[in-house]
C-alpha cells in the first residue's frame, strides 16, 4: 500500500508540475500517455499493480485501478477547469 500511494504521489506530483511550469495540454497528454506507455512496455507487471488491493472499505476491496481512475478524473477536470478559466480571463480582459 505505501509503494502504491507513493507510485501514485509521484504521478500526480508530475502531472502538476507539467501543468505549472510546461503546459496543460502536455500535462493531459503525460496523464494518458504514461499509464498506456507502462501497460504496453511491462504488461505483466502493469497488469499486477492494477488488481493489487489498496485497501478496504465498507467490506469492498479497493483496488489501485479505481484509485487510478480516480485521479485521473480529478486531474483531466482540474486541467480542463484550467483551460476554461483561461479562456474566460483573456476573452474578458480583450473586451474592455
Amino acid at each position: 500500500m505505501i509503494l502504491s500511494l507513493t507510485l501514485f504521489m509521484l504521478f500526480v506530483l508530475c502531472v502538476f508540475l507539467i501543468m505549472f511550469f510546461i503546459s496543460s495540454y502536455v500535462a493531459l497528454a503525460f496523464l494518458i500517455v504514461l499509464p498506456i506507455a507502462i501497460a504496453y512496455i511491462i504488461p505483466e507487471h502493469a497488469y499486477a499493480f492494477i488488481n493489487q488491493p489498496f485497501g478496504k472499505l465498507w467490506g469492498v476491496d479497493i483496488l489501485n485501478l479505481h484509485i487510478l481512475l480516480t485521479v485521473w478524473c480529478s486531474l483531466i477536470a482540474l486541467i480542463i477547469y484550467s483551460e476554461f478559466l483561461a479562456w474566460y480571463l483573456s476573452r474578458s480582459q480583450s473586451k474592455t
